[in-house]
């Protein structure tokens, strides 16, 4: 046990704080709370770090009075083996810092255990020059005169200078002040350089943790260096690499090695010849058979790192100390170099035979502190590790020291080969490193718009391949298609999807193929009790369908792709309708009077509504409309419309005279007025022998216009919203021009609603904007009877049989991957010929592929609604894989064969689970690296249901096997 020492007792008598001991807990914590408000940090001042898990027990006793006095201040939450603070501790979380004069005034009161008090001084944040305390100091290691057995830890502050640091050595190994001493600093086997700048900083040295420093002592006029022998200049560039002879009766070796053996924890090591082909010998003789020590849900790390660490061409770069000459440590978008050396120290664990397995602790420090995403013990995606590793790695060690600007470009009317060759060399003046030199090819991308054809081909550099994969458990989607033509009856359609991952836009796509109706043209609701209950976006998944819900699909006009839609609907007034018990609302809606969908742009005004409605209304309902409408009158309360509000686009009509087709150029489309079209604007009128009680009406659709629009002919024209016309038997049109909104407001009460179905409050009928609107409700004593609405045809893909997919070669997953797409409507893709945006087909395809590829199984899905992992076999061949077929270079076909060397495999579900890792070694045998486990294993285990990232080798092709 320890307390204040004399020193901290006459300090501490001039503190603000009380120092009797009598005082109530309360008066303790009101004391120490003041204290702790009027502290500010001063640069120079010391504060102190407390536990937590102390703190929480002094709070309780203090704060809360919960008469459980706290023993003496203890760290035992927040120290290492070693008595050390651990490393990533939170501020806040894991402990607190509090100044001298708490410090004091608590171990007065509680005394203070041994190893617990940890004083840490107020620094000058270089990079937001505001003061903080440091709380986590830097640790070396340091060796005296070369001598392995004087090697000791120590902590500096990353403000210390060189020279505060040469006094700190001088202080450990007890060297006299009247002596001189340099400092060496010790970076790797080959890299070695001198501190000769007592004023540098420590946090400016570019030093890592557990880094070696050397102190060394001048003897008789002479130093122990001098007495090294230099080696050949492969070893460093320029520095040379110090062979100490007889550093301190040690034996003959490199001090440089003896560096690199302290930062591994051996005891020693030897060399003979070039520092760095020695290294390499030492490093090869091992067979990479080293595990990873788990440090908490880092297996995901340790998948990913064996896996690189298989990569012969990579591994020999590092272990060979190649990657010194292209350290790129000024690199304002790299690691400083950091990642590219901690990395090869790894890999030389790793490679070196001596030990089963190592804890990538530095590794894991220097990841989190380029890579936040990383930091803590939370489970991550080893892909997504593999990719910022290799991506981080490459800024390290780009040869490229200043970048110049490059525009990025489109192919033209350039020839692909011509094209793809010009953004290789335009990625190249940027980016040159191994990484791109082994890891890196090109993937061709081609847009065309669906309006104007336009083809737009780019060319960009791909790192690794991410491969969709089908979701083996399908369903059948039965969706019932209403068209324009209403002497058409309804058809009911089977598309086969993927059950959890489809979306609406996956289904149009798929229906559009079935009907012969564009997908933007098709707009996605569910029904229930004869009504439009919920609307479908083309974002929405079809897994969140309801057990039972009947899904329908309107076919809509023509309209731009930045026009809302907004489903009508018919309602029978209150007056009209028998109510019985709660199912009275559900009464007014009758199956035979259909729905129908109104496109408009955004700014539409209510007129522009009515009037479209209308148009709309007698195209799609025809003569039942025309009959109705002249026996109702709102005057008589007859008729009455509601307009709702629950979708979300709205397309416009046109009239059967092609001159008055609505242009969509125009920005007036919808401002044509009433008076502007009296001559031409369509009334509603009796049809004769109509029976208007039984909704029993002639079928053929706009047989009763009044005489100023005249009879409609057997080919009618439909008009759309392009200003097409479209001549087709019996296919109701849609009125452009003036459609009168004094109808709509007279034979219906119209109303707008805030949702799809009409439940809840309305609008209120004086809002001019409705903007938010939803759907619309016309509401009459009297509706409409299309009975052909009723009786839908079922399409014989509706007996499809469902198979769920239990395996899949990848040449499958490669197909996907090269099969057009198109673009959803939250992301579509800016047309420079139309200048507007569209939903263009998009196809990406590998133009060329690099010597290493690596290959992503797109296992897991997300979106708003769910996250799953998709489990199918993928069957992949362990020798020969030829995807000549999928390379669109024609003269990059017969290099794309491979060999596969290493598989990261995530076993479980999103939760959590595990991941291991397959690697094969230079011997053909295949081994499982568990983290810290590693056994041999059997290569038919190798292809599984958790393979999930799969690294392959480019090798020769024989000569017996033709690329396609």
């Amino acid at each position: 046990m320890g307390g204040l020492n004399g020193d901290a007792m006459d300090a501490s008598r001039d503190t603000s704080l009380p120092m009797d001991k009598q005082l109530e807990p309360k008066e303790e914590f009101d004391a120490i709370e003041k204290a702790l408000k009027t502290a500010e940090l001063v640069p120079g001042d010391t504060w102190y770090v407390v536990g937590k898990g102390w703190w929480k027990e002094w709070l309780g006793y203090t704060a809360n009075n919960n008469g459980v006095r706290p023993d003496s201040i203890n760290a035992r939450d927040i120290i290492d083996t070693k008595k050390r603070l651990k490393r990533m501790l939170v501020s806040d979380y894991h402990y607190i810092v509090v100044p001298r004069d708490v410090w004091l005034y608590l171990t007065y009161w509680y005394m203070c255990e041994e190893d617990a008090e940890f004083a840490r001084t107020v620094v000058v944040d270089p990079d937001t020059a505001a003061p903080k305390v440091e709380v986590q100091l830097f640790l070396l290691r340091a060796v005296k005169d070369g001598e392995m057995d004087s090697l000791v830890d120590l902590s500096v502050s990353v403000n210390s200078t060189v020279q505060e640091l040469e006094d700190q050595l001088r202080s450990l190994f007890d060297i006299d002040s009247v002596d001189d001493c340099q400092l060496w600093n010790f970076k790797d086997e080959a890299f070695t350089r001198k501190l000769d700048n007592p004023d540098a900083r420590v946090g400016d040295l570019k030093l890592f943790k557990n880094q070696l420093i050397c102190i060394e002592v001048e003897s008789y006029g002479s130093w122990p260096s001098d007495m090294a022998s230099y080696q050949p200049q492969d070893a460093m560039d320029g520095a040379g690499a110090m062979m100490v002879s007889g550093y301190g009766g040690s034996s003959t070796g490199s001090a440089a090695a003896a560096a690199a053996a302290a930062s591994t924890g051996a005891a020693s090591a030897s060399a003979q010849g070039s520092p760095r082909k020695d290294l390499h010998a030492v490093a090869v003789q091992g067979t990479g058979h080293t595990g990873l020590g788990n440090l908490g849900n880092t297996c995901f790390m340790n998948s990913g790192l064996q896996c690189l660490s298989h990569s012969i061409p990579l591994r020999d770069f590092f272990l060979s100390h190649a990657y010194v000459d292209d350290l790129n440590e000024d690199n304002p978008i790299g690691c400083g170099g950091q990642l590219a050396t901690t990395f090869a120290r790894l890999l030389a664990e790793l490679w070196s035979g001596r030990r089963s397995s190592v804890a990538p602790h530095d590794f894991k420090h220097v990841i989190s502190k380029f890579a936040p995403q990383f930091m803590g013990y939370q489970q991550h995606d080893s892909q997504e590790l593999t990719a910022f590793l290799l991506d981080g790695l490459h800024e390290d060690l780009n040869r490229v020291k200043k970048k110049p600007f490059v525009e990025a470009q489109t192919a033209g009317d350039d020839p692909d080969h011509v094209a793809a060759q010009a953004a290789w060399e335009r990625h190249l003046m940027r980016n040159q490193s191994i990484i791109v030199d082994k890891f890196q090819g090109l993937f061709k991308s081609k847009l065309i718009c669906p309006e104007c054809n336009k083809v737009s081909v780019t060319f960009d550099p791909m790192m690794y391949m991410p491969l969709p994969l089908p979701d083996k458990s399908m369903k059948l989607f039965e969706v019932t298609v209403r068209f324009l033509d209403t002497t058409r009856p309804p058809v009911t359609y089977g598309v086969l999807l993927p059950q959890r991952t489809s979306s609406v836009a996956h289904l149009a796509m798929e229906l559009e193929d079935l009907c012969g109706i564009d997908s933007s043209r098709l707009y996605f609701c569910t029904w229930y009790s004869n009504r439009i209950w919920k609307t479908m976006q083309s974002y929405n998944m079809l897994s969140e369908l309801y057990t039972g819900d009947e899904l329908i699909a309107f076919e809509t006009i023509p309209a731009p792709a930045d026009y809302i839609k907004l489903p009508v609907m018919f309602r029978k007034s209150d007056e009209s309708v028998t109510y019985s018990y709660s199912y009275s609302n559900y009464k007014r809606y009758l199956a035979e009077s259909p729905p129908f969908v109104v496109p408009l742009p955004r700014t539409a005004t209510i007129d522009d509504i009515r009037r479209q409605v209308h148009a709309t209304l007698i195209a799609t309902t025809g003569a039942a409309v025309s009959a109705m409408g002249s026996a109702s009158a709102r005057g008589n309360g007859a008729a009455t419309a509601v307009v709702s509000s629950s979708s979300s686009t709205m397309a416009s009509g046109a009239d059967v005279d092609d001159e008055d087709a609505i242009d969509p150029d125009s920005d007036d489309e919808f401002e044509q007025t009433y008076q502007d079209n009296q001559a031409k604007k369509a009334t509603l009128s009796k049809a004769d022998g109509d029976d208007v009680d039984g909704m029993d009406v002639d079928q053929d659709v706009g047989a009763d216009r009044d005489a100023d629009a005249g009879s409609a002919p057997d080919a009618q024209q439909v008009v759309g919203v392009d200003g097409d016309v479209d001549s087709k038997p019996g296919v109701a049109g849609v009125v452009a021009g003036d459609a009168s909104a004094d109808y709509i407001t007279e034979a219906f009460h119209i109303q707008f609603y805030y949702v799809a179905n009409t439940v809840g409050q309305a609008i209120a009928e004086n809002e001019t904007d409705i903007s938010n609107a939803k759907s619309i409700m016309l509401e009459a004593d009297s509706l409409p009877n299309v009975p052909q609405w009723l009786n839908a045809e079922t399409h014989p893909s509706c007996q499809q049989r469902v198979t769920n997919i239990n395996s899949i070669p990848i040449s499958d997953c490669f197909r996907r991957f090269a099969s057009p797409e198109k673009l959803s409507e939250d992301n579509m893709w800016y047309c420079p010929e139309c200048k507007e945006h569209r939903q263009a087909t998009k196809t990406m395809v590998p133009w060329s592929l690099p010597d290493q590829l690596i290959i992503q199984l797109k296992r897991f899905s997300y979106n708003s609604y769910f996250r799953e992992k998709i489990s199918t076999l993928v069957d992949f061949p362990l020798r020969g894989l030829d995807l000549s077929e999928f390379v669109a270079d024609p003269d990059a076909k017969d290099a794309a064969y491979y060999d596969l060397y290493a598989v990261s495999n995530h076993m479980g579900g999103l939760g959590g689970g595990h991941y291991t890792a397959y690697c094969v070694d230079e011997s053909g045998d295949w081994y499982h690296y568990d983290d810290s486990w590693v056994t041999r294993s059997d290569m038919s285990k190798v292809v599984s249901v958790s393979s999930y990232v799969l690294y392959y080798k480019r090798v020769p092709r024989p000569a017996h096997i033709v690329s396609v």
